[in-house]
């Protein structure tokens, strides 16, 4: 266990493992950051494709009837215009938006802004025209919230057309779609992918450490394999005896090329275990090497020979 429990930290520094750690890391990971910037784009996307629907709505109601009497309405008042404005505004809502969002018209006076909306009985005070509503006076161009919009009413995306009359402009046609839905679900999205940031980077440290050790163990035992073979080319060349054995020493050694065990080494040696043992003991004290190296520049030593042989 405990030579276990240091391989593992021993490779845990190796550069197979943290190149390995990095990798399974990063693929872990991409997945979160992708779908990270994904909710943003296809957000984006949405409000920018929403903003271009009530902008095309918004003009084509300000082209579809004459609202340029909506300078004569009186405030908090009703009248036949108001009257016939209202069911127009409530026709077009309902034909364009549903229940999703609305048509209104919008006439300001001192800065304040003044609605018929389909909920509206009556010219009433809305309070302070926002900064599109008077820059869509004062530009006579249409203009658009480019990003939701909140306010008392509620969170939207609107674009407003002005209705000129007698060159100047007497009002606006506006189109709004309720962005409140998609506003909730995004913030609540966002807040559980904080939330459930730190314990997946967590899991995917534990999941990437564990994994890379896995990966590493087998490329470091590939590599130890490659050094030994390049250590062992000196001594295991020309046939002569390795790291200075002795001729008894030499046998054992060469009966790891078929990765026998010393019971099977001492049968097929006709020796003792014990002396097998012995001999094992002072072959891995004169080499440096551990058994399974010297099972591996065995079988070098072996293919050295028959190269050998076969070139003679």
């Amino acid at each position: 266990m405990g030579t276990m429990i240091r391989g593992f930290l021993r490779r845990s520094w190796s550069r197979t493992f943290l190149t390995a750690l990095w990798l399974i890391l990063i693929g872990e990971l991409l997945p979160f950051v992708v779908a990270w910037f994904s909710l943003d784009y296809y957000t984006n996307r949405w409000i920018d494709n929403k903003t271009a629907q009530v902008m095309r709505i918004s003009q084509q109601t300000a082209s579809s009837s004459d609202w340029s009497l909506i300078d004569r309405i009186p405030i908090e008042g009703k009248s036949p215009i108001f009257q016939r404005y209202h069911q127009k505004v409530l026709s077009l809502s309902r034909q364009y938006f549903q229940k999703v969002g609305s048509i209104y018209l919008v006439r300001i006076e001192h800065g304040e802004e003044y609605d018929i909306d389909t909920g509206d009985s009556n010219f009433a005070d809305f309070g302070k025209a926002n900064g599109w509503e008077l820059r869509a006076y004062e530009s006579r161009k249409p203009t658009y919230t480019p990003v939701p919009f909140s306010d008392d009413s509620g969170t939207y995306l609107a674009a407003y057309t002005p209705i000129l009359g007698k060159g100047r402009v007497v009002g606006l046609v506006a189109a709004e779609y309720d962005s409140a839905p998609l506003a909730d679900f995004h913030e609540i999205v966002k807040s559980v992918f904080q939330l459930s940031m730190v314990p997946a980077i967590l899991l995917s440290l534990l999941i990437s450490y564990v994994l890379a050790n896995r990966f590493a163990e087998p490329i470091e035992v590939v590599r130890d394999i490659e050094e030994v073979k390049k250590q062992g080319l000196g001594q295991l060349k020309g046939g002569k005896e390795p790291w200075g054995l002795t001729g008894r020493q030499l046998d054992v050694f060469e009966s790891l090329s078929e990765d026998l065990t010393n019971a099977q080494i001492a049968s097929k040696l006709s020796m003792s275990q014990e002396t097998v043992k012995s001999h094992m003991k002072n072959i891995l004290s004169k080499s440096g090497l551990k058994r399974w190296q010297l099972i591996v520049a065995a079988r070098e030593r072996l293919a050295q020979m028959d190269t050998s042989v076969g070139s003679v």
